[in-house]
């Protein structure tokens, strides 16, 4: 059983990554509008990263109300009859499909941020092929996910929002067969994604200063893959285990950290009055003209921007 004590830590475990995973976006948003000159010109990432805060919020909002009052993160108390834990069951398996559908919405939202500001930093890079690969990776990847999920795991549909007693088979109660499907085409396409960077700073002209910390911002996405992996562990360990489901928390505000990291430069260098770093090649002053990137980002100095403004 799920003490009260675990139930409170969850719900505040929960409610911080909610929060910082928020103020990540809000401060990307931030930076973007200084550096565009305005909401109008956010690009269309940007735009990606508005709707994922609001799944986000949905999501986490409905996570905190199943700890809450639906229990579904923890046993009910000893004095909650069996009535009150089937009629919440009951409810609840009402909103299992939408849920996970939302969830893998926002990770494959992500992945697509990522990839579109890959594809702008690789225009004069023998990596854009890669970059077009992996996007067109993610969208497969992701169809698969959904189709097996709404199409092949559970026939009648209607099976989903039955309990396992009266459902067809148990993989519409379970859903085992469709994590194994989920799991690799989730870690097969971060790590596709994940070893762009790293080849693309690695190789770059940029000052070392600047090569760590971009491949060490970016490289906090092999923590998002790990818990990605011990999310399965534990439900493939334990299908009733509601452990896994904060390890699905942990996993996607993670991964929105992540992904608004590279973007809060901007706001980053205002707030604190930070230098730009040292100066860059002509390369990269080529790269940031075609890119649009202003001496606000971390892959540009202020000198940089005052030559890409050069005609």
């Amino acid at each position: 059983m799920v003490t009260l004590a675990r139930r409170q830590a969850q719900v505040a475990e929960v409610s911080i990554w909610i929060v910082l995973s928020s103020a990540s976006t809000l401060f990307r948003l931030t930076s973007q509008r200084i550096q565009r000159g305005g909401i109008s010109k956010f690009r269309i990432d940007d735009w990606i990263m508005v709707f994922v805060f609001f799944f986000n919020l949905a999501d986490g909002g409905a996570g905190l109300y199943a700890i809450l009052e639906m229990n579904l993160l923890g046993a009910l108390d000893s004095e909650s009859s069996e009535e009150v834990m089937a009629k919440y069951i009951k409810i609840a398996h009402y909103f299992f499909v939408p849920g996970e559908m939302v969830f893998q919405l926002k990770l494959w939202l992500l992945k697509a941020c990522l990839v579109i500001l890959y594809w702008r930093l690789t225009v004069q890079s023998k990596l854009r092929h890669v970059v077009m690969a992996a996007g067109i990776y993610c969208i497969v990847s992701y169809l698969v996910v959904v189709l097996f999920l709404l199409v092949f795991m559970c026939r009648p549909f209607s099976g989903f929002w039955l309990d396992i007693e009266n459902a067809p088979t148990s993989n519409c109660v379970t859903w085992l067969p469709y994590y194994k499907v989920q799991l690799p085409m989730n870690i097969s396409s971060d790590l596709l994604i994940f070893c762009i960077p790293l080849a693309l700073f690695s190789n770059s002209t940029l000052p070392w200063k600047r090569k760590i910390l971009l491949c060490g911002i970016f490289s906090v996405g092999a923590i998002v893959i790990l818990f990605a992996i011990l999310n399965k562990v534990f439900l493939f360990q334990d299908s009733t285990n509601p452990e896994y489901v904060i390890w699905s928390y942990r996993e996607c505000n993670l991964a929105v950290i992540v992904t608004n990291a590279p973007m809060c430069w901007t706001a980053l260098r205002r707030i604190f009055g930070l230098k730009a770093f040292s100066e860059e090649s002509s390369n990269v002053r080529k790269l940031n003209i075609k890119t649009g990137d202003s001496e606000c980002s971390p892959w540009s100095s202020k000198s940089d921007s005052t030559s890409a403004a050069t005609p």
